[in-house]
């Protein structure tokens, strides 16, 4: 079956707009870890299945479009996800890239074009649920994260 250009010009559009479209507004400072009033070992959070699936359902509709169904990203435009290190690293440093987008960055450059959106729209269950799926499907199987660890981060 062949696209037709209409509709592979739609999905570059809808790519680009989910993903920031390569905006370059002034970044702020990325929140201080280390200011948190209480840190929760990600070795103790326990992550359900149905919140993996929650997870998986949040990612398709906030993630797919830049970073792919597989994970691979978009090269040149966006990074994989499979065996980053950012990924499986720090689940406080994730949490803050997720609610943030390319603001995390705190005006670092980025090697990549298309800026990521900050997901501070939502809920401290739903970023919980795509970062722990995510950790689970791309970090090698990497801890998952709760809500009260969202809840830190955001300072509530």
């Amino acid at each position: 079956m062949r696209t037709s250009v209409s509709a592979l010009i739609s999905i570059i559009a809808l790519s680009f707009s989910a993903c920031g479209g390569g905006k370059t507004e002034e970044a702020t400072e990325p929140v201080d870890l280390s200011t948190l009033p209480a840190i929760i070992d990600p070795a103790t959070v326990t992550v359900s299945q149905a919140v993996i699936d929650q997870g998986k359902r949040v990612y398709t509709r906030s993630c797919l479009a830049c970073h792919m169904a597989d994970g691979r990203g978009m090269p040149g435009m966006q990074p994989s996800l499979i065996g980053s290190e950012k990924l499986a690293g720090d689940p406080y440093v994730l949490i803050d890239w997720v609610l943030r987008g390319s603001d995390a960055l705190g005006g670092a450059p980025s090697k990549w074009p298309v800026r990521m959106l900050p997901h501070d729209h939502l809920s401290n269950q739903q970023v919980a649920a795509v970062v722990s799926y995510t950790r689970n499907a791309f970090g090698d199987g990497a801890s998952g994260v709760s809500p009260e660890m969202v809840s830190l981060v955001r300072g509530e």
